[in-house]
């Protein structure tokens, strides 16, 4: 049976499977480039941190973030293929 999220909606509930899978950070981006694409990710708590250091190590030197409107169309598959290997879970079980 489906459970509310506490401080959530009325009418609002987790799908079983999701309620073991808290706590969890979401990141969400938006795209309006030949239409409108929105994604979002979720990652485990105790992955938060890891991938931090993960994406700084790969962003340009002298940035304070990785933006794939200012990466190169050279540079672009390659920072996709370094962040498609971090290895995180998003659900702990």
């Amino acid at each position: 049976m489906p459970q509310r999220l506490p401080g959530s909606a009325p009418g609002l509930t987790l799908h079983p499977t999701l309620t073991r899978c808290l706590p969890v950070h979401a990141f969400i981006d938006e795209s309006k480039r030949d239409g409108y694409l929105l994604c979002a990710v979720t990652v485990a708590v105790g992955d938060v941190t890891p991938l931090r250091k993960q994406m700084d190590a790969l962003r340009p030197r002298g940035s304070s973030r990785i933006h794939m409107k200012s990466v190169s169309k050279k540079d672009a598959p390659k920072l996709v293929t370094e962040v498609a290997k971090f290895n995180a879970t998003s659900c702990c079980g």
